[in-house]
């Protein structure tokens, strides 16, 4: 009988329990909502529970925990499933087989130093509670935790002060497998997730509790940056942009002395873009590596064994007043922003200067103050490529720099001297070798060789026609430059040497003369061959260093155009003064010899450039002139010839002149010209004026069956008609070019 009570007792109370257990998933969301007001202060809503008493494993569907307004939801999940095992415990084991959570929502609101979770923090906080002792006989716990799952997550924070907020939506999250052994000597992690898009995260952990040691393994693999563009936005406008990273950091060290830690670590960046306003790349690189062999804090030290770039490349795009960088960067960093940053460093700086005296004292007395070490072992760029558009001009310049080459040998605070080889392709053919020296101790002092050839003039043609008027249609260049950089000054030796450099037609009179200098410079082959030398202050930008120099080469091209008949005398093997003027006395009009080889010179000089304009100006000081003819026809009325001996010639004339006139208050030359008919006198000067025209004219055109040599008169009021004999001054230019013409008089054509 009893045992038959026993019996039916077991069999009610197992009943009761399996009921239980049946029942307590259907009816704990109804609990949980009546009471959860009461329990935690929030309220609770849970759609339904379903628990497999057999595989361990629950689910939750549709749980929402709100804010004290009872409306709005803090935290919330669409489902939740935890697979365990639970007989594990018995052995200090606690395993997940799977941990599965989907449509997770969490709200964080902070006000000020508040947060909306406060007061769910200090649930189960009883400040009277003694703290027991943790018994140190047992074994440690053991972590066992797979299939570790976040889908479709969705975090929000809100800064209520401000009225801004944070959202990162569509978060994923997979954990393979972790294992955490908490032994006494040692315990290893192991941890690996794939992110939604690509890319993956694995990482093992090494600890030794005994001794306090770590290792610390991990990568970042493939993981793809363009999808948190919408994120990166929150912060700063940086655009669109793409690249995938790839980390593998190695940390060592032991838990108590946490700075001493030693990193080393690789980060590669493979196929960076990063666009400009107008969808084009503006920055971008097949591969950046960074490669760190050892980094301490506590030693303070870094040694990083190389740095490379595959494939760089920069689009630079310049507009009338800014650029597609310029404004990247005030995207970036609007100016309100970069004034703050500018009045923040000023301030710091104000502040440093007050501090420096006691921080130089406070560097002299301690003793164990020791420089942070850093060393570069190789820097190498391969292929770089940068594009150039200026559209600042009437038409486009477009230029592009590739398979840039940059090698850099090794730097370190020992060493700071910094030699750079930097080699590069200009646009189709031109190629550039340098050489930068630079002291990284003092950046101020720096030296740079470079060579270029067979550059491309034509691509230029855009700042010739602005800058001289001339377009430029073909020639190459070869430049050796030499400089110096040293107390903020430059000093700099340019050799530059042009082949088959040819403009074409002067649109505008602007500039120096550069197409007649570069014709002046030309040896026999036609090369030009200048030494340019620059010195000067250094500047504060580029802009001042490139007008530096645009002025020193202007200010030659001036120098040569001023002086022409020194560099043409060189070419034709001739005296200048041969080919710079054809002089006569007063009263001569022969053409004789020697102004004969003259004119063959100068019918040379038209062969040797096409484009040359010859003009051969007429100058002559007419009262001067004036003058001897009146003493020529005086003289001749009064039947006095001169003879060997000039001054007894002068001074019979004289006799007789004042002796006409009554009086010897005048000189020779205006008695003269009282007494010489005036008509006569002007007839005279006519006839002389006109036989030199057409002996010269008559002479270049037996040379020659036609000549654009042209011979011009000088106004009367030219500068280069006082106190001067008649003669015929050779002015050179280009036919495009105006010789003095506000001095041309142009009322008689002597060309025909």
């Amino acid at each position: 009988m009893i045992k038959r009570i026993m019996l039916y007792s077991l069999a009610v109370t197992l009943s009761v329990i399996l009921l239980v257990l049946i029942l307590f998933p259907f009816v704990v969301p109804g609990i949980v909502e009546k009471n959860s007001k009461e329990w935690i202060g929030r309220k609770i809503t849970l759609d339904k529970m379903r628990v497999n008493y057999f595989t361990g494993t629950v689910r939750l569907y549709d749980f929402d925990l709100y804010e004290k307004d009872d409306s709005t939801v803090f935290v919330g999940f669409d489902t939740l499933i935890v697979n365990t095992e639970p007989y594990r415990l018995f052995s200090n084991t606690f395993v997940v087989e799977q941990f599965y959570l989907q449509g997770l929502f969490v709200d964080v609101i902070m006000y000020d130093s508040a947060f909306n979770f406060d007061d769910l923090m200090e649930l189960g906080n009883d400040t009277t509670a003694v703290v027991e002792e943790e018994s140190t006989d047992e074994d440690p716990m053991k972590f066992e935790l797979s299939d570790m799952e976040l889908k479709d997550a969705m975090f929000i924070i809100q800064d209520a002060e401000i009225q801004d907020s944070i959202e990162i939506k569509n978060f994923d999250f997979f954990l393979p497998h972790l294992v955490w052994n908490q032994e006494e000597e040692d315990s290893k992690a192991d941890i690996r997730f794939d992110f939604k898009n690509e890319g993956y995260f694995e990482s093992i952990v090494d600890f030794n509790s005994g001794s306090g040691n770590f290792k610390i393994d991990f990568i970042l693999g493939n993981y793809d940056i363009s999808g948190y563009q919408e994120f990166a936005a929150k912060y700063v406008e940086i655009g669109k942009f793409k690249g995938i990273v790839d980390l593998q950091m190695v940390l060592e060290g032991n838990i108590d002395l946490p700075l001493q830690t030693s990193v080393t670590s690789k980060f590669t960046l493979s196929d960076l873009a990063l666009y400009d306003d107008k969808d084009n790349v503006m920055l971008g690189t097949d591969r950046f590596l960074i490669d760190v062999k050892e980094a301490s804090l506590y030693e303070k030290r870094i040694i990083i064994d190389s740095i490379y770039f595959l494939q760089p490349s920069l689009y630079f795009e310049a507009y009338d007043s800014t650029s597609n960088i310029a404004q990247f960067m005030n995207r970036v960093m609007p100016p309100e922003e970069q004034d703050s940053v500018q009045q923040n460093e000023e301030e710091l700086i104000a502040e440093n200067v007050s501090k420096e005296e006691e921080m130089k004292e406070d560097s002299i007395s301690n003793n164990s103050t020791q420089q942070f070490y850093i060393s570069i072992n190789t820097f190498l760029l391969e292929k770089g490529k940068i594009d150039v558009v200026d559209r600042t001009h009437e038409n486009t310049f477009e230029y592009d720099i590739s398979d840039i080459q940059v090698q850099a040998d090794s730097l370190s605070n020992n060493d700071p001297t910094l030699d750079v080889d930097l080699r590069m392709d200009l646009s189709d053919r031109g190629k550039m070798v340098s050489d930068i020296l630079v002291d990284l101790a003092n950046p101020g002092e720096m030296s740079l060789d470079f060579t270029i050839s067979s550059l491309m003039l034509e691509d230029f043609d855009v700042f010739s026609r602005e800058a001289t008027g001339y377009p430029l249609l073909y020639g190459d260049m070869y430049m050796k430059s030499e400089t110096v950089v040293r107390n903020d000054s430059i000093k700099s030796q340019n050799e530059i040497v042009i082949h088959n450099i040819k403009f074409g037609h002067r649109q505008q009179m602007i500039g120096p003369p550069v197409k007649f200098a570069m014709f002046l410079l030309k040896d026999k082959d036609k090369v030009v061959n200048i030494e340019m030398p620059i010195e000067g202050p250094v500047g504060e930008s580029a802009t001042e260093i490139g007008d530096m120099i645009w002025d020193t080469f202007s200010g030659l091209l001036v120098k040569v155009a001023s002086t022409p008949f020194k560099f043409i005398g060189s070419v034709l093997n001739v005296f200048d003064t041969d080919i710079k003027r054809i002089k006569y006395d007063y009263m001569d009009t022969t053409l004789t010899d020697h102004k004969q080889r003259q004119l063959n010179n100068i019918l040379k000089l038209e062969d040797h450039e096409e484009e040359l304009k010859i003009d051969l100006v007429y100058y002559k000081d007419s009262i001067l002139e004036r003058q001897e003819i009146a003493k020529y026809i005086v003289a001749e009325q009064m039947g006095i010839k001169e003879k060997k001996n000039h001054e007894k010639y002068e001074k019979r004339l004289k006799n007789r002149v004042n002796k006409q006139l009554k009086t010897d208050t005048l000189t020779l030359e205006a008695a003269c010209l009282r007494l010489a008919d005036r008509g006569r006198v002007d007839a005279v000067s006519a006839m002389l004026d006109s036989a030199r025209f057409q002996s010269l004219r008559k002479y270049l055109l037996s040379q020659r069956d036609t000549t654009d040599i042209k011979l011009y008169m000088s106004k009367s009021s030219a500068p280069n008609n006082e106190d001067n004999n008649p003669r015929f001054e050779v002015k050179l230019g280009m036919k495009d070019d105006f010789i003095e013409e506000k001095y041309i008089n142009k009322g008689k054509d002597y060309n025909k």
